[in-house]
């Protein structure tokens, strides 16, 4: 004959604290196990915001952010044990980075690249009729990426600046 006893289950989600109380017989929770979720654990869809936020603010501020946009409240330890659990397995399914051989190169470099938007002016022209530009033109706006990079050893900076695509920023 089997041991049956109800055990109290719950845990947190977006929406809120769900709780239950399941039947264990001897060792095994069938509802626990087919749902794959664990007592005061945190659900696929709350771990996701508070990863998100993790990614944007200090650990500190995660609760905060989560109150604000959720009305959850979560404990610093947990966002940031969540957060690095998630970062871990992010690293560890990155390919390595091949090395590149041919070169001759540095042992390390400091870049910093930034971005802002500036204003271009368009003015059509014509060689045929002289056109009165200041009513014809228009303005758009395109990033311009600035990058700084320093190699330490060699006490050695420089400066690059791009109007093209990303790619074309990190090959300057």
């Amino acid at each position: 004959m089997r041991r049956q006893r109800k055990k109290q289950l719950y845990w947190h989600s977006l929406l809120e604290t769900i709780q239950i109380i399941e039947e264990t017989f001897i060792s095994r929770r069938p509802f626990s196990s087919s749902a794959q979720i664990h007592c005061r654990g945190y659900s696929l869809p709350l771990q996701r915001a508070i990863t998100d936020f993790g990614a944007d603010v200090p650990f500190g501020k995660i609760p905060e952010k989560l109150q604000e946009h959720y009305g959850i409240t979560v404990p610093i330890s947990s966002a940031q044990a969540i957060t690095q659990k998630h970062a871990h397995a992010v690293k560890g399914s990155q390919k390595p980075a091949e090395k590149i051989t041919d070169r001759d190169g540095v042992e390390l470099l400091i870049a910093e690249m930034d971005g802002t938007m500036i204003p271009i002016v368009k003015t059509p022209t014509n060689d045929d009729k002289i056109i009165d530009r200041r009513k014809t033109r228009s303005c758009c706006w395109k990033e311009a990426r600035l990058s700084l990079v320093e190699i330490p050893t060699q006490k050695k900076t420089i400066i690059g600046g791009t109007v093209g695509t990303v790619d074309s920023a990190g090959n300057k």
